[in-house]
């Protein structure tokens, strides 16, 4: 790993929305949180990456480019899956709009 072309930004995390604010965008594949004091680091990828599918859960697709993390995140996966669940249910049943859709005869 090039050690070189790693970013490293200091301070607190008060959110984990702050840390995708920084890094949207920016090719990251992992991130990692690491204790000074404690002297350890986690692995903190799959908490941004899920903070990131909550944030912008409506503007994300298959065809989104997202960052490597994201990408092969457990968070992303599953909202994949939840869009093709949605897409499959609408395909049989309809929208929710072609569902509720009043007729004339609802009307009168």
């Amino acid at each position: 790993m090039n050690v070189g072309n790693m970013l490293a930004t200091q301070g607190p995390i008060l959110k984990l929305s702050d840390v995708v604010g920084k890094i949207d965008g920016d090719g990251a594949v992992k991130i990692v949180r690491y204790g000074v004091v404690s002297d350890c680091e986690e692995d903190i990828t799959e908490e941004i990456a899920s903070c990131y599918v909550e944030e912008h859960y409506d503007e994300i697709d298959e065809e989104s480019l997202v960052a490597p993390f994201i990408e092969h995140s457990d968070a992303y996966e599953d909202h994949l899956d939840a869009l093709e669940a949605e897409a499959l249910e609408d395909s049989i049943y309809g929208s929710y709009e072609d569902q509720n859709r009043l007729r004339l005869s609802d009307v009168l």
